[in-house]
């Protein structure tokens, strides 16, 4: 917005000052013939043109400059989501592939992320603080190597239900489990917080991996702080966390937080939206 106001006031102080020179040499030549005037005002009027249309068309050079460098951008990031999502179905055996992946679902890239840490470090236990594609793709990877269960805590009872509709769909009804947990006020050393009414869930053994993707920020500033405050205790040594949205100031002023104030290992992930994957050590 800057900009086209600093370019809108080039253009208007060059028709100002030729206005005032035509004027200026309009009186000066006034004494001589009106063909001669005449002559005078065209090749200020032609002046006047060409000023202005040098000055778009470099405006319009400079801009579609700074569009292709945008464009180019945009494609790189859509290709590696492309990428990521075939990588994803060839990691995972999905009964139905998953669809869906933008706006406010987790991208591709943070899913194949999920995948290849599930398959690989094989949890039992699995936390989620918020349900959807995530539910899916570690129910699925769980049911690939044979056991283990993801329990996603919603404080949505409408998507929920969805997600919930998803999982039986899908055959993963064995490892998955949606909680309804409204956001409610939780007390972390003396300051309220909402956060999901995680009381509601009931953890037979301790969690190995704890997806951090809700609750929405706008529920207040720095709205997944309390994830790991309230879900500390039931993480096991060596415990993964991961928080999606990296990219986002609030959840880079959590992710330092969380790795000051529990000595975790904090490492960023590089992703579309970026993420963050804390270790946790006991």
């Amino acid at each position: 917005m800057r900009m086209k106001r600093l370019k809108t006031k080039h253009i208007a102080v060059t028709v100002l000052i030729t206005m005032v020179l035509q004027i200026t040499l309009a009186a000066f030549f006034g004494m001589f013939s009106v063909e001669l005037r005449n002559t005078v005002n065209i090749a200020f009027a032609t002046l006047l043109l060409l000023t202005l249309i040098l000055i778009l068309f470099r405006e319009l050079q400079s801009g579609l400059k700074r569009h292709r460098k945008e464009l180019n951008k945009e494609l790189n990031i859509v290709y590696r989501q492309i990428e990521a999502y075939q990588a994803l179905n060839s990691l995972v055996k999905f009964s139905f592939p998953p669809v869906g992946t933008r706006g406010w679902a987790a991208s591709p890239d943070f899913l194949y992320e999920i995948a290849k840490n599930i398959l690989s470090a094989k949890p039992q236990v699995i936390l989620e603080a918020s349900s959807g594609l995530s539910t899916i793709v570690a129910a699925s990877c769980l049911r690939q190597i044979g056991g283990g269960k993801v329990i996603s805590l919603e404080h949505d009872e409408k998507y929920a239900e969805n997600t919930q509709k998803l999982i039986k769909e899908s055959g993963l009804q064995d490892y998955a489990e949606i909680v309804y947990a409204p956001l409610t006020p939780s007390n972390i050393n003396d300051e309220i917080w909402l956060w999901y009414d995680y009381k509601r869930m009931q953890l037979d053994a301790s969690v190995d991996m704890f997806i951090v993707d809700g609750p929405p920020r706008r529920t207040q500033k720095l709205a997944r702080y309390p994830a790991l405050p309230l879900m500390f205790a039931d993480i096991r040594n060596n415990g993964l966390v991961l928080l999606d949205d990296g990219n986002r100031d609030d959840e880079r002023i959590i992710a330092t937080r969380w790795a000051k104030e529990y000595s975790c290992n904090l490492r960023y992930l590089d992703l579309e939206k970026g993420a963050f994957a804390l270790q946790i050590t006991k």
